[in-house]
Order: C-alpha cells, then sequence, then structure tokens
C-alpha cells in the first residue's frame, strides 16, 4: 500500500508543486489524539514524498472530507 501510495503521489508531482503545501485531509477515529497522529504521519509521508510542504485537517466524518475533496480544498485524503 505504501508503495502505491508512494507512486501516485510522485505521479502527482507537478500538479501539487504548484501551491505552498499540500493539504492532506483524513477522517477523525475514535480517539482525537490518535486521529491526529495518523494526519500528522500521513502529511509527514506526503511532504517527504513529494520533497515539500505538507499540511494536514481532520474531518469530522467521511462525507465532509469529500466534499473538501471534491471542492480542492484538500489534495491527498485517507478515505476508508
Amino acid at each position: 500500500m505504501r508503495s502505491l501510495l508512494a507512486a501516485v503521489l510522485m505521479l502527482s508531482l507537478p500538479v501539487f508543486a504548484q501551491g505552498p503545501a499540500t493539504m492532506v485531509g483524513v477522517v477523525a477515529s475514535t480517539s482525537p489524539k490518535t486521529a491526529e497522529d495518523q494526519a500528522q504521519a500521513l502529511a509527514g509521508f506526503v511532504g517527504s514524498t513529494l520533497k515539500g510542504t505538507a499540511r494536514f485537517r481532520i474531518f469530522p466524518n467521511q462525507e465532509a472530507l469529500a466534499v473538501a475533496l471534491a471542492n480542492g480544498h484538500v489534495d491527498v485524503a485517507l478515505m476508508g
């Protein structure tokens, strides 16, 4: 899974390189601490892979994350 995500991110590099930071979105888990830890880890991975800055935002549910993704407020989303 990690290799697939890295490959997708590398192919998307020109798209994400346009802005100052890539926005990563995740859905809140049962624990706020767990959600933040997961979001930070994913943002770190995305930033490292793209050789840039990645910020994260935690969404309350899948629908809110999907809407943000569809509206261009999130560049990379972990859904599921």
